[in-house]
């Protein structure tokens, strides 16, 4: 299971399961692309219905792409409901763009806050703290992409992910 028809298009064949961020594929990525900084935002669930919550998370990703930014969506098991597997979307947004030049943090501060006021976001953490510490324990990250044309369509969309040829 993953989420990448949810969040990204109905037409990805890809379904290969989530990566759990404590695999070391999955830490590698997240530290290299966290040594210029970093915001992780939570994108709480506000609508009665999936589709309108999963647009939601669209429209953010978007957001995030006008802005510059590359981001890597986390799924965290939700504790709202235990008697079903229900997942919080989160992303960890990087202080670079797809180039990987460096933007300051006052830029990605400035982010985080736009998207707090506009999507009612929730800061679960920023540069400094333990990115992959106790608190991202059972989360996952989407799987690498299975052919060159999904690398290059999340590639575009500013999705940093685990390398598809490995």
């Amino acid at each position: 299971m993953n989420f990448l028809k949810e969040t990204y298009s109905e037409s990805t064949f890809n379904s290969a399961p989530m990566v759990g961020v404590q695999t070391e594929q999955a830490r590698e990525l997240i530290e290299r692309n966290s040594q210029d900084g970093y915001i992780v935002i939570s994108v709480g669930r506000v609508s009665k219905t999936a589709e309108a919550d999963n647009g939601r998370i669209k429209q953010l990703a978007q957001r995030i792409e006008q802005e510059g930014f590359v981001y890597t969506p986390l799924f965290e098991p939700s504790q709202e409901h235990e008697d079903i597997q229900d997942y919080k979307t989160s992303f960890i947004i990087y202080a670079h763009d797809k180039e990987r030049k460096a933007r300051t943090m006052g830029e990605l501060e400035k982010l985080g806050e736009s998207l707090r006021l506009e999507f009612g976001t929730e800061r679960l953490a920023t540069a400094g703290e333990d990115l992959l510490g106790d608190s991202l324990k059972g989360a996952f990250i989407n799987p690498r992409p299975q052919c060159y044309s999904e690398a290059h369509l999340r590639h575009l969309k500013g999705e940093i992910f685990l390398d598809y040829l490995k």
